[in-house]
C-alpha cells in the first residue's frame, strides 16, 4: 500500500520527502546522542560533585547535615537522580520543538531545492514534446553549468539532430523517386493508349492491354500518394490563405459519382449555406478530402450508403463521413488503418467484388495532412459494418 501511494507523488514531491526524511532521520540521531552523551557528562559531574564534598567533610571532620541538600547520596548510581533527570527533560523538550521547527523548514527548503530542479527538467520535456517530426529544426540549447541536466539536453538534441537528417533524407528519396516514376509511368501510358486507338493492338491483346493499362493507373496513383505525403512532410510552413470546404466536398463528390452510382450507393450529404473556411494549402486539403470520400465509395457493398455532413462549430470545421461496408471491422483492425498499406483484412489488390482496393496509402495522408494543417482525425468502426471518420480543423 505504502509503495502504491509513493508511487502516485510526482518526482518532485518525493525528492521533497525524501530530503524532508533524511533531515528528520539525522536530526532524531543527533538529540539521541546528544542525551547519552549529555546524560554521562551530567552524571559523571554529579559523582565527582559529590565525591569532593564527601572529601572535604572528612578532612575538616564534619559530617553532613541531614537537613542540607545531596546533590546524590551515592555517586555511581547516577541514573536515578533527580537533576539529571530534570535538565534532560528540559533539554529534550526544546530539542524536540526546535527539531520539529527545523524539520519545517527543510521540507519548504527541499521544495524550493526540487522546484529549481524540476523547472530545469520541465524546460528540457516542453522544448521536446514542441519538436515534432513536421518540426526537427527546435533545439533545447540549455543554459547554465555542465551538470547532468546539461549533458541530458545536449544528447537530446545530438539524437534530433540525428532524426532531422534522416528525414530529410528518407523525404527527398520519395520525393524524387516519385518524379522519377511520373515520366516513365506516363510515357508507357501514352503508348499503349495510341496503340489501341490507331488498332494496332490484335483482337486477342487487347484485354491483357487494357489490364496492363489498369495496373500502370494504379501505379500512377500510388506514386502520386507518395508525392503528396513527402511534399505534406515536408511542409514545415503552410501558407494561410482561407480555403472553403464545401466546393471540394461537392469536386470529390463529383468525382467519384460513377463509382457510387455502380454500386448503387445512395449519397446523403448535409452542407451549411455559408462558406466553412479553414486556413492551409488548397491542394493538400483537397487530397484530404478527395482521399476520405474516395475511401468511403470504394471500401463500402452494393446498395449501400454514404452519409457526410460538414458544420461549423466551437472554432473548428467538423467534417463527418460514414459508409457501410463489407465486414464489421474491430478496433485494433481501424487503429491500424492509418498506416502505410493498410486495408484492413482486404490485402489484396481487389476487393471480392472485383473492384480495386487502392493503394492502401489513402488514410496514411489524410492523417499526414490533418496534423500539418492542425488538425485531428478520428476513425470509428460501425456496429453494422464500414466506417466511421470525423474529422476536424480549425476555422480561419
Amino acid at each position: 500500500m505504502t509503495r502504491r501511494l509513493w508511487s502516485r507523488l510526482s518526482f518532485g514531491r518525493q525528492l521533497t520527502v525524501m530530503i524532508a526524511a533524511v533531515f528528520l532521520a539525522g536530526g532524531a540521531i543527533l538529540i539521541l546522542t546528544q542525551h547519552v552523551v549529555l546524560r554521562s557528562l551530567l552524571s559523571e559531574a554529579v559523582t565527582v560533585h559529590n565525591e569532593q564534598r564527601d572529601s572535604a567533610a572528612e578532612v575538616s571532620g564534619q559530617t553532613p547535615d541531614d537537613d542540607a541538600i545531596v546533590i546524590q547520596e551515592h555517586g555511581p548510581a547516577w541514573t536515578h537522580d533527580t537533576v539529571v533527570d530534570e535538565v534532560l527533560a528540559g533539554v529534550q523538550l526544546w530539542a524536540g520543538a526546535l527539531l520539529v521547527a527545523l524539520t519545517v523548514v527543510a521540507v519548504v527548503a527541499a521544495w524550493l531545492v526540487s522546484r529549481q530542479a524540476i523547472r530545469r527538467i520541465s524546460a528540457v520535456t516542453d522544448t521536446t514534446n514542441a519538436i515534432t517530426e513536421r518540426d526537427l529544426s527546435q533545439r533545447l540549447n540549455l543554459p547554465g553549468p555542465d551538470d547532468e541536466i546539461k549533458r541530458l539536453g545536449s544528447a537530446i538534441d545530438g539524437m534530433i539532430a540525428r532524426l532531422e537528417a534522416a528525414f530529410t533524407r528518407q523525404e527527398s528519396f520519395i520525393a524524387n523517386a516519385s518524379h522519377e516514376f511520373r515520366t516513365p509511368l506516363a510515357t508507357a501510358r501514352m503508348a499503349l493508349q495510341i496503340a489501341i486507338r490507331q488498332g494496332r493492338v490484335s483482337e486477342e491483346a487487347v484485354l491483357e492491354v487494357r489490364e496492363v493499362l489498369q495496373a500502370n493507373r494504379r501505379m500512377e496513383e500510388l506514386v502520386n500518394d507518395l508525392l503528396i505525403v513527402a511534399q505534406g512532410r515536408a511542409h514545415t510552413e503552410l501558407p494561410d490563405d482561407p480555403v472553403d470546404l464545401i466546393p471540394l466536398i461537392a469536386r470529390a463528390m463529383l468525382e467519384q459519382a460513377h463509382a457510387a452510382e455502380h454500386a448503387n450507393l445512395t449519397a446523403l450529404i448535409s452542407l451549411p449555406r455559408e462558406p466553412v473556411l479553414v486556413t492551409g494549402s488548397a491542394p493538400l486539403l483537397r487530397s484530404l478530402i478527395t482521399n476520405l470520400i474516395a475511401n468511403a465509395v470504394r471500401h463500402n457493398v452494393t446498395d449501400g450508403f454514404v452519409r457526410i455532413r460538414l458544420e461549423a462549430e466551437d472554432a473548428h470545421a467538423r467534417f463527418c463521413i460514414e459508409n457501410s461496408g463489407p465486414c464489421i471491422l474491430d478496433a485494433d483492425t481501424v487503429e491500424r488503418l492509418t498506416e502505410p498499406f493498410q486495408r484492413g483484412a482486404r490485402s489484396r489488390i481487389r476487393n471480392d467484388d472485383g473492384s480495386e482496393a487502392g493503394t492502401g496509402l489513402g488514410l496514411t495522408l489524410v492523417e499526414s495532412l490533418t496534423e500539418l494543417h492542425g488538425g485531428t482525425l478520428a476513425l470509428e468502426p460501425r456496429p453494422a459494418g464500414g466506417l466511421s471518420v470525423r474529422l476536424s480543423l480549425p476555422l480561419a
